[in-house]
């Protein structure tokens, strides 16, 4: 091919970016001026994963290098700089630079794949770049497989960023000359060509050994492209920090704040986690300070790594979230990731542009900042490679991981947990999971398996009783209607906790003519977004006087809220402990009582029947006025026959299906998730998130596409309910009614017989 020449545009004209401009050269500067500093920070965790697979640190970092320094060398093409200044068509300039890639690091024999008798070795470092903006899937690309035009490089320019920028950094870094030289490609096919053989050869890697290694280096990579391309795309090449830093003395003054005192002392536990070194498992009443427990814990293991807090639903994310980026905790730097978490970040912050937006939401999803909470679901579908897997899994397994509120998943959950926290064991990450009712056959399943300790118990709660229990064991809990307004006239906070949102409903229902709209509210899972975000912050800054919150056990984690009442249904004792938990909190007022019900048939949809009379028979044998050591005492006993090493094998076989589906290093596509049928919590029933048909027109004026979740619910899929979807413009429209205080109310009773 002729040598193309500056006659198109010269050096300094060949933008990487537009507005503001960027030549293309001055982001490849920027982008190799921040690989040293991300070295740095990443270096313990590669030495790890270099040892596990006996790979060389130095040929690895010379193929980061090489990601970084070519990664965006395509759009030295005319096609590009045509279509970044809006006069011609997009061309993918990652597709362009594969074929550059793929000749700089032709030495890294990484992993090899074998057809048809051919061994051949797999170009990762220059697949990690095809495929650095958007999901790594095996039929990308395929526009260009019989596109015969040329791709038009403009050649002087790629070997003056060769011989300026690149060269120069790397005899820098690695103290060796380098020859930088490249064959330039005739057609597009040519380069659909080379990609179409990297993409047979890695469905055909020899062994699931090297399989799984391919897996990693591709994350590692790829993740260490990312934070070098992000941050000098947002022209930060120096200031950014890996991890947080978390002072002991800024926690304290954060719990002086909240509490209102002048100064405060650990608890035994507190000191115990202070001082803790390693993996562990710490148990510790509900408002007594697990979670300044769990970051003095974090303070002593987490030296130069990330903290991902991980709770278990989104209710629960918003409000560890909101507590974490306290100015003494850990401040703005805080990434949150859950369902609709981009809501919440849009609608929080007042973003200067839409550019700083993005960046926020996609340093979040990718664990990028120095501290992320999340659902723990976003950890567990890296084991599916689904989303940002590829940095979520290297950013994990640079990190502590704190596991709050354990006690509320099923086995299933329990069993991803530990395969996944495992993996991130070995490349180093280092956990803590926390409950206030931990189990011991739960406790011993961890331990065992994760080969963790368990932070020292702090025995001066073992005393401690909250609440008198009152049983109320032959009604159901309509007939405390009479019982709950008298106590609202007496300027009472009352919790009514039912099993399902039916029983919540006709409960509230029974209610609303005795107690002001004001003073009562309802509060389950079918509420749209907005609607439930009031409901939670309502509940946390109760008005003075009596109030009445009907419930389900959406209350049961992590919200800071102390009523001096509770009304519940009979349900498994660790739920009922959660659920005392949100009286008397604190453990400081007197005559605190819980007026315990009948179920109705209803719950046994919800709870196994057995488990709900397995609780009731062993709280009867104890004294109303339960004690912590007693009620975990029952905890034990109700669970001494949970198998949770069942699930295990089961999780291990999925993992290695989808994996091997995957050949290791594809991304999950939505289609495929669904086709498998994955998901991180078991279910009766499957739910999708809709935007009930009343607001179908409001939405349509609503400026941001994302500003639309705040209309949206999660409801059921059942026979009765397929009909009422309608799926068009990328939104679920359901034609249900809604009512802000009431939910989502079907067109069938029945379908709300068993949703919580």
């Amino acid at each position: 091919m002729q040598k193309r020449t500056g006659m198109w545009y010269s050096y300094k004209e060949v933008l990487a970016k537009k507005d503001p401009d960027i030549p293309l050269y001055v982001h490849i500067k920027d982008s190799l001026s921040l690989f040293e500093v991300v070295k740095n920070f990443k270096e313990n965790s590669v030495r790890r994963l270099c040892e596990i697979y006996s790979l060389s640190e130095e040929r690895f970092w010379k193929s980061a290098f090489f990601c970084v320094a070519l990664h965006d060398i395509g759009k030295a093409s005319v096609d590009f700089q045509k279509y970044i200044r809006k006069q011609g068509k997009r061309e993918s300039h990652a597709f362009l630079s594969f074929f550059f890639v793929q000749q700089a690091c032709s030495d890294f024999k990484w992993i090899e794949g074998k057809r048809s008798g051919i061994t051949k070795t797999i170009p990762i470092e220059a697949l990690i770049v095809a495929n650095h903006h958007s999901p790594f899937r095996q039929k990308k690309f395929r526009d260009y497989e019989n596109k015969n035009e040329s791709p038009l490089i403009i050649q002087d320019v790629v070997e003056k960023i060769s011989e300026e920028v690149i060269q120069p950094k790397f005899e820098e870094y690695f103290k060796e000359t380098l020859e930088l030289s490249f064959s330039y490609p005739e057609t597009y096919s040519e380069i659909f060509d080379e990609y179409a053989k990297a993409n047979i050869f890695i469905r055909n890697i020899q062994s699931k050994k090297e399989a799984k290694k391919a897996r990693i280096l591709f994350a590692y990579l790829k993740d260490i492209l990312h934070y070098c391309d992000w941050y000098s795309s947002q022209a930060d090449t120096f200031s950014f920090e890996y991890f947080p830093r978390i002072k002991e003395e800024d926690i304290k003054r954060a719990v002086c704040e909240r509490i209102g005192k002048e100064t405060v002392d650990w608890y035994a536990f507190q000191e115990a986690s202070r001082n803790y070194q390693g993996g562990a498992i710490l148990q510790a009443p509900t408002g007594k300070g697990k979670t300044e427990a769990s970051l003095l814990w974090a303070i002593n293991n987490g030296r130069g790594k990330k903290l991902l807090y991980l709770m278990p639903t989104m209710t629960t994310t918003n409000k560890m979230y909101e507590r974490l980026k306290h100015p003494l905790i850990l401040g703005e730097n805080i990434g949150i990731v859950h369902g609709t978490s981009d809501y919440l970040l849009l609608s929080e912050m007042d973003y200067q542009n839409s550019w700083e937006f993005i960046w926020h939401s996609l340093f979040s999803r990718a664990f990028v900042h120095k501290s992320t909470v999340l659902t723990v679901d976003q950890l567990l579908f890296t084991l599916f490679n689904w989303g940002r897997w590829d940095s979520r899994l290297s950013n994990a397994a640079d990190s502590v991981l704190i596991f709050d509120e354990v006690h509320s998943y099923e086995p299933y959950t329990i069993a991803l947990i530990v395969e996944a926290t495992r993996f991130l064991q070995s490349l180093g990450a280092i956990p803590l999971f926390m409950s206030a009712t931990f189990p011991d056959r739960l406790k011993t399943f961890l331990k065992d398996e994760l080969h963790l300790g368990e932070i020292p118990h702090d025995a001066s709660f073992d005393k401690l009783h909250r609440i008198e229990i009152v049983w109320r064991n032959k009604e159901e809990i309509f007939r405390a209607k009479e019982d709950i307004i008298e106590n609202y006239r007496k300027g009472k906070k009352i919790l009514v906790v039912c099993n399902t949102i039916r029983t919540a409903k006709e409960v509230y229902k029974s209610l609303r003519d005795e107690i002001p709209s004001f003073d009562l509210m309802l509060f389950h899972s079918q509420f749209i977004l907005y609607h439930r975000i009031i409901k939670e912050d309502k509940l946390e800054n109760l008005p003075m006087g009596g109030f009445v919150a009907v419930t389900t056990q959406v209350v049961e984690v992590s919200l800071d809220i102390d009523f001096d009442l509770l009304y519940t249904e009979m349900c498994p004792v660790d739920a009922l402990i959660q659920r005392f938990g949100r009286v008397n909190r604190r453990g400081k007022k007197e005559e605190t009582k819980a007026y315990i019900y009948k179920p109705t048939q209803s719950s046994y949809h919800v709870y196994p029947e057995d488990m709900i009379e397995r609780s009731y028979n062993l709280l009867q044998n104890r004294t109303n006025k339960p004690s912590e050591k007693e009620m975990l005492q029952v905890v034990n006993e109700v669970y001494a026959d949970t198998d949770f090493r069942k699930e295990l094998g089961n999780v291990r076989d999925l993992i290695d299906y989808v994996e091997g589906n995957l050949s290791y290093v594809y991304t999950l596509s939505a289609e495929e998730k669904a086709m498998q049928k994955l998901t991180t919590r078991p279910s009766k029933y499957l739910t999708i998130d809709a935007i009930p048909k009343q607001f179908e027109e409001e939405i349509k004026n609503v400026d941001k596409k994302i500003k639309r979740v705040r209309y949206s619910v999660r409801i059921p899929l059942f026979k009765e309910s397929k009909d009422i979807f309608d799926f068009r413009d990328g939104l679920v429209i359901a034609d249900i009614e809604y009512d802000e205080k009431i939910g989502v109310i079907f067109p069938r009773r029945e379908m709300d017989e068993n949703i919580i």
